[in-house]
């Protein structure tokens, strides 16, 4: 019947991004200014 319950455990990240709608491109967005900053201080040359 409809109310009927199923419990399940799910990893706190893992329910994080399906709470937050966000796949693993999105999620590497979230670091785009971290990952700036690391380009800019890296010393191997950018592909882009």
């Amino acid at each position: 019947t409809s109310s009927d319950e199923i419990h399940f455990e799910i990893d706190s990240h893992k329910k994080k991004i399906l709470l937050e709608g966000l796949d693993d491109i999105a999620q590497t967005y979230q670091f785009e200014d971290k990952i700036s900053e690391f380009e800019k201080q890296s010393t191997v040359p950018s592909v882009l």
